[in-house]
């Protein structure tokens, strides 16, 4: 309806058929804003989550578009990623079956990341700093995956990890992410020709690892060793 006529927040409420999410915030309180949008309306929730955690596990995690989560502990999660961004790729650009598939993909992540902090008692989570990777044409990036890229919502999966970070009383880190998945975690050294793809081999030492553990093994070590990483670190 038109701005002069809209219902107070409390009544549109009402009158809104409640999505099953609702169910999970029962006991959350409702903040006092709203953002309406053409297709659905927005509500916020908050609840008090306590102080964080002083033990458990730390793990560094490196995104991607081939497995959502590769971790320090040697874990891949979200395997099947690339399958639904070439469903989106495949759909015509903001038409419903595209907005369908895009929602599809946004379900997946959530799944992919809740499972995972349900099968870990986690004290620390460090990721990279992502930023302007869809922007510029990169000569090592052809345009079939800038277009795979595009349809990643990369922001949302670090989103989502970090709201469960709050949720489950964990500490959320991140780190400059130069050259992480083509340093060695053994003896350091660190060229391009190291990583091929999802393939780690250290060209001096021989140390060899599927290649997004290793860049999250030393997202992880990144932090550690940094200015801010002293209390997490075990005798």
């Amino acid at each position: 309806p038109p701005r002069s006529t809209l219902f107070p927040y409390t009544t549109l409420f009402r009158s809104l058929k409640q999505h099953r999410h609702f169910n999970f915030f029962a006991n959350w309180k409702m903040s006092n804003s709203v953002i309406i949008h053409e297709d659905y309306v927005q509500f916020s929730f908050e609840t008090e989550s306590g102080p964080k955690k002083n033990k458990g596990i730390r793990v560094g995690m490196d995104v991607g578009i081939n497995h959502l989560l590769a971790t320090s502990q040697g874990e891949l999660a979200g395997s099947d990623v690339r399958r639904f961004i070439e469903k989106i790729k495949r759909k015509k650009q903001g038409s419903r079956s595209y907005q369908k598939a895009k929602k599809t993909l946004s379900y997946y992540l959530h799944r992919v990341v809740k499972e995972f902090f349900k099968g870990h008692d986690l004290m620390l989570v460090v990721v990279e700093k992502l930023q302007g990777l869809k922007q510029g044409k990169q000569p090592n990036r052809g345009k079939e995956f800038r277009k795979t890229l595009s349809n990643w919502n990369y922001r949302e999966l670090l989103d989502i990890i970090q709201m469960r970070t709050e949720e489950n009383r964990v500490y959320f880190r991140s780190v400059n992410p130069y050259k992480t998945s083509q340093q060695c975690p053994v003896c350091s050294h660190t060229e391009r020709g190291n990583r091929s793809n999802e393939k780690f081999c250290c060209l001096r030492c021989g140390y060899s690892e599927q290649a997004d553990i290793v860049g999250a093994r030393n997202i992880l070590d990144r932090f550690i060793r940094g200015q801010y990483g002293a209390a997490f670190q075990t005798g």
